[in-house]
Parts: structure tokens; sequence; C-alpha cells
């Protein structure tokens, strides 16, 4: 079970008090209903428009792992996750290409700035 915020917000157009109150009143709220810690947090909308290093700072503040919409490959012990998202309505192909990484390269571009600051935050 993972956090997602408290409101859905995007957490990029986000002050950094909003931001911490969306990741902490989430975080305390399905920590009570399931009485474990939450260490787990997907980005709400998960791309580019949605993620900057200084909502990165904050969710590596709270969760251990984030995830992202972002495609790519992930490495061990890895904070920043990259999800590809496939849907049901999608042609097998398109989820083939997708899944395969022939895209990766596509994506890495585009999100480069934030996959290397979030990877150098990680550790």
């Amino acid at each position: 079970i993972g956090s997602h915020t408290a409101s859905h917000a995007n957490m990029k157009y986000l002050y950094k008090k909003n931001r911490q109150n969306e990741l902490k009143n989430s975080k305390f709220f399905l920590q009570n209903i399931v009485n474990s810690n939450i260490s787990e947090f997907a980005y709400p909308f998960g791309s580019n428009d949605a993620i900057s290093i200084s909502s990165a700072k904050d969710c590596y503040d709270n969760y251990d792992r984030i995830y992202s919409g972002c495609r790519g490959n992930n490495k061990p012990l890895q904070k920043f996750i990259f999800r590809d998202t496939i849907t049901i309505s999608d042609p097998l192909f398109f989820n083939h290409v997708y899944l395969s990484g022939l895209l990766d390269k596509k994506y890495l571009k585009k999100f480069s700035e934030h996959i290397f600051n979030y990877n150098d935050l990680a550790g």
C-alpha cells in the first residue's frame, strides 16, 4: 500500500508547506487505517509535468520509494522508480513496444534532468 497525496494534488505546483502537508496527511491517514508504516509513494499524474526536484526532495524525506509514470529501466536500490503504463485498450503491438524498452531513450531524454537529480538524491 502506498500514498498518493491527500487530495491528488499536482506536486510540482504546490508551495513547500502545502506539499509537505499533502505527503504527511496522506501517510498519516493510511498508516492509521492499515496500522503499518507506509513507505511507498506514487506521484499523482506521474509525468514530467507533475514532478519537480523540490517535490522529489520532499517525497524522499517521507518515503523510501517514489513511483513515477516515466518510462525507463530501474536499478537495484533505486528510490525513483520508472513505470511503463499500459492499458487494455492499447493495441498489443503498442504494449509490446512500451515494455520492450524501445522508447526508453526518448523518455530518458525527456526526463533526464529529473531522473539524474532524483538518483543523485537517492544515493
